[in-house]
C-alpha cells in the first residue's frame, strides 16, 4: 500500500468521518471507474437523457420500480427518444 494526500472540502470530510474505513472506500471507487463500473460525470455536462437515466435507476433502486415518478420518468425518456430521431 502506498500513501496519498487528498484534499476534500468541508461536507465530504463530514462523510468521509462517518465511514467505517474511507480508504477502503477510496480504493474500491478508484478501481470501479477505471473498471467501468463507475463514471465521474459533471453535473453541468451531462446530458437531459443521462440525467434521466440516473435517476430512473436510482428510483427502482428506492421504490423497486413501483412508483409514478418512475413512469413519469420513462415518459420524459420516450419523448426524448422520439425528438432525437426526428432531428436524425
Amino acid at each position: 500500500m502506498r500513501n496519498k494526500l487528498i484534499t476534500l472540502d468541508e461536507e465530504s470530510f463530514a462523510i468521509s468521518k462517518q465511514m467505517a474505513n474511507f480508504s477502503s472506500f477510496v480504493r474500491m471507487a478508484t478501481k470501479a471507474t477505471r473498471d467501468g463500473d463507475v463514471e465521474l460525470v459533471n453535473p453541468s455536462e451531462m446530458t437531459a437523457m443521462r440525467a434521466l437515466v440516473i435517476a430512473f435507476n436510482r428510483l427502482q433502486l428506492k421504490d423497486g420500480g413501483n412508483s409514478p415518478r418512475v413512469d413519469a420518468i420513462l415518459e420524459i425518456m420516450n419523448d426524448l427518444r422520439i425528438e432525437e430521431r426526428a432531428e436524425s
